[in-house]
């Protein structure tokens, strides 16, 4: 798809459009040495009369929060339902999120297992964390699939992450690291275009680099995968992991892509 120009008010929500995928859609992924990381993505599908909140962490153990049947926000972007509050605040556009979160996630000891029965350790997760930029949006895709449809729009942008990460009812995790973010509007189909396979990193010198994940050299650091499911819809199994890419310009990303097996 073709970038557009940004403009700040893309930040935020926008008037849905006719078609039931259509979506809005924010993510932020992040990662440090030595190896722990995590993604937060917020779906609204207002056609469909729900929000999708995905939250997963590697610290190292991999936890994970997925509920597709989050009541949609009545403002901003706070979201509420059983055993999750999640918020995503645009303190400047552009320029600065934050992450709040307060759920009970599930600990796996066996990442495929989020392919499945999802069953595993239930425990808190929190999330106090800030994102800020250290570049402008420029040519970068965003995450996930590709959106569609009039008036579609779809960008990703560079930046630090800091704050704190709650797993356990003890277990508080200064962060500090590299952060990506992306923001998708428009028809997102996660069951017949495909998904495009990449890895996306933030090296020396807060460059970007992206490419395909079996062409990079690189040392995967931890799996946390996620399963899409929606109503009539078949589930697609979504393979995401942490990455160290390296070289002279390495650093730490996500790599993500459809599983092998396509689907569920």
């Amino acid at each position: 798809m073709s970038l557009p120009t940004v403009e700040p008010s893309d930040e935020h929500r926008r008037p849905p459009g006719p078609e039931p995928w259509w979506a809005d859609a924010w993510e932020i992924d992040f990662a440090a040495e030595p190896g722990i990381g995590g993604y937060v993505r917020l779906t609204l599908l207002p056609n469909q009369g729900v929000a999708w909140w995905w939250t997963a962490l590697l610290t190292p153990r991999f936890v994970a929060v997925r509920d597709h049947e989050v009541p949609l926000p009545r403002a901003g972007l706070e979201v509420r339902a059983d055993g999750l509050w999640g918020e995503l605040v645009c303190e400047t556009p552009l320029e600065h999120w934050s992450i709040g979160l307060e759920a009970f996630g599930i600990a796996y000891d066996d990442p495929a297992d989020a392919w499945g029965d999802e069953w595993g350790e239930r425990l808190p997760v929190g999330l106090d964390l800030e994102w800020e930029a250290t570049a402008g949006p420029g040519d970068l895709l965003p995450a996930g699939p590709a959106p569609g449809g009039p008036g579609a729009i779809g960008y990703a942008q560079p930046g630090r992450v800091h704050g704190e990460i709650l797993v356990g009812p003890t277990d508080r995790i200064a962060f500090n690291g590299t952060g990506f973010r992306s923001r998708a509007s428009g028809v997102l189909d996660w069951w017949s275009a495909p998904l495009q396979r990449r890895l996306t990193w933030i090296g020396g010198q807060g460059q970007v680099g992206a490419g395909d994940p079996e062409t990079v050299d690189r040392t995967v650091l931890g799996l946390a995968p996620v399963l899409v499911t929606a109503p009539a819809k078949r589930a697609v199994r979504l393979a995401r992991a942490l990455c160290r890419v390296e070289g002279r310009d390495g650093g730490l990303g996500w790599a993500e892509g459809l599983d092998a097996a396509g689907s569920a």
